[in-house]
């Protein structure tokens, strides 16, 4: 998941002081995304819509 932040032009995730555990379980996210192949979970991280399925992580721009 962070390394789908690293294209973002601010890299909101290096200059905060929240962690990506402040906005994720990433437990529970694992066990969400284990338990069906079109599972898709949208959140907000950092100001950012994120969706986030088995096999892809993608930062939109902020609105």
């Amino acid at each position: 998941m962070l390394s789908a932040f690293e294209m973002v032009d601010d890299r909101p995730h290096e200059s905060s002081d929240t962690v990506l555990y402040d906005y994720v379980d990433p437990d529970a996210l694992n066990r969400l995304l284990d338990d069906a192949a079109e599972t898709q979970v949208e959140t907000r991280l950092w100001g950012y819509p994120v969706a986030v399925t088995p096999s892809l992580v993608t930062v939109y721009e902020r609105a």
